[in-house]
């Protein structure tokens, strides 16, 4: 067996969450950090692990993720949101690479996006992603889009993951919604008053690209 805990964050994902445990039934523990959800999520999961922490997000995406790695009981974790699935060819990779050893205390997969059931083949949709470590050498920073630091060497791992943020595009007007008014309460934050030009970049650049 292999010394891997999968950790997801969930709130509300009831139309994703099986998906995604489905393609991590082979993880010998999975660990959910629920951000109290009303729907039927946390039963969903139950379905597939007893070790579920209810723990409110309070806008701490890093905390929650932190929380969920601190719970879990292997030597390797791999990290994943309610919306990404594991196929098989990155299944087959991952267990390659433990099996045999690391030298590496992190890989990154690339992570293979799609737009309401469509795969985005351009426009820098889909990067590396740091979301296979070694526990106790890596930790995620940052409230809104937190980071992964790795404390040791990271490695690429020749395996994609997928992901599927929007099912409908009402799912991507919410979701932009809701990060849009996360984010500007850290650059209030952050910032008592912001320049003209970085309002111009905000308003109008950032939201084109």
């Amino acid at each position: 067996m292999i010394s891997l805990s999968a950790v997801v964050i969930t709130r509300n994902e009831e139309k994703r969450i099986q998906r995604c445990l489905e393609s991590v039934r082979w993880v010998p523990e999975i660990v959910i950090v629920d951000d109290q959800s009303q729907d039927q999520t946390v039963e969903i999961c139950r379905r597939y692990t007893d070790k579920i922490i209810i723990h409110p997000l309070n806008n701490d995406f890093a905390g929650q993720r932190n929380r969920g790695t601190r719970a879990a009981s292997h030597q390797w974790i791999l990290q994943l949101d309610a919306d990404e699935v594991v196929p098989p060819q990155a299944r087959q990779r991952i267990e390659e690479i433990l099996q045999r050893g690391a030298a590496a205390d992190a890989f990154r997969l690339r992570r293979m996006n799609y737009f309401i059931g469509r795969k985005m083949r351009f426009g820098g949709w889909n990067e590396k992603c740091t979301k296979l470590f070694r526990k106790g050498k890596a930790w995620y920073e940052g409230a809104v889009h937190e980071g992964l630091k790795v404390k040791g060497v990271v490695e690429d791992l020749s395996a994609d993951i997928e992901h599927y943020p929007f099912d409908t595009f009402s799912d991507c007007l919410e979701k932009l919604n809701r990060y849009t008014s996360l984010e500007a309460g850290m650059m209030l934050e952050r910032d008592s008053s912001l320049s003209l030009r970085e309002c111009r970049y905000q308003m109008t650049w950032r939201p084109m690209k």
